[in-house]
């Protein structure tokens, strides 16, 4: 009998841990849990999923995602932002990786939400020199289908 609630146990707790948690779809579910930022594009990295690294010197954007006041020492920082689902291809059609090197100032609409699935904010938005290549309705919309397919 111990056992056997063990092996429930076990497999309750696996079930429990796949895909993403019910508070990060609630959380990213709320579109005021998204932000406006202005920064540096440092890096795209890209694999399984694409990550933007994102640089700021102003003490105020590096608030929004971490959450606490940045010490002087540490400007600028950085945070790492995710391109999820549908957002890349989008990215991929506007011509975002060809049209936006590294070093441009980009504007990005992205959460700053993080719970323990990840440490990564999503982008639902971004654009560079006033042309936008993936708008906050579509980029939101987006994220949502791949929270429910994930």
């Amino acid at each position: 009998m111990k056992r056997l609630i063990a092996l429930l146990c076990a497999v309750l707790l696996l079930c429990g841990c796949s895909g993403i948690s019910n508070a990060v779809r609630r959380g990213l579910a709320k579109p005021e849990k998204y932000t406006t930022s202005t920064g540096i594009l440092l890096e795209i990295k890209s694999g399984d999923e694409m990550y933007l690294k994102v640089s700021f010197d102003d003490p105020e954007e590096v608030r929004k995602y971490l959450g606490g006041e940045p010490h002087p020492a540490a400007l600028p920082s950085w945070s790492s932002f995710q391109v999820v689902g549908a957002n890349l291809d989008a990215l991929e059609d506007s011509g975002f990786f060809d049209e936006v090197p590294l070093g441009s100032t980009v504007t990005i609409h992205a959460s700053n939400f993080i719970y323990m699935d990840g440490e990564q904010f999503y982008i639902a938005a971004i654009s560079c020199d006033g042309k936008e290549y993936l708008s906050f309705e579509v980029g939101f919309q987006n994220i949502q289908d791949y929270l429910e397919q994930n």
